[in-house]
């Protein structure tokens, strides 16, 4: 959610475009919106909502994101966030972290779990 004029505006509704450096970033934008903001934000800033910010995610250890409390589950994981472990969380979060939360089912085509994860590396300084 962005404020404007001291309004909450859910992320769907937001008109403004990104400016996103290829295509996949975009979809994995698109794909983020409609499977993942629901729980998450990506942007710098963004409000941690029943999972956490995201920004910066990439290349980062797993279970640390300032200012939010992890599940033991994800707390005990000794994993980078890189390509490889992205699209396997992507794909089961199960299976990489058993015991999570998370209610995320995983996103089953190869080509949706890469650009949600190109669309992650942009929002990694």
């Amino acid at each position: 959610d962005f404020a404007l004029n001291r309004k909450t505006i859910p992320l769907r509704t937001c008109i403004f475009e990104m400016n996103f450096e290829t295509k996949q970033q975009k979809e994995g934008w698109q794909l983020f919106k409609n499977s993942c903001a629901q729980c998450h934000t990506a942007h710098q800033g963004g409000a941690k909502k029943s999972g956490p910010n995201l920004f910066n995610a990439f290349g980062r250890k797993s279970g640390q994101s300032p200012k939010y409390s992890y599940s033991r589950a994800f707390k005990k994981q000794d994993i980078v966030w890189d390509e490889q472990n992205l699209h396997k969380f992507l794909e089961k979060p199960l299976a990489l972290i058993p015991g999570t939360k998370m209610g995320f089912r995983g996103l089953h085509k190869e080509e949706d779990r890469q650009a949600v994860i190109e669309m992650l590396k942009f929002f990694t300084e």
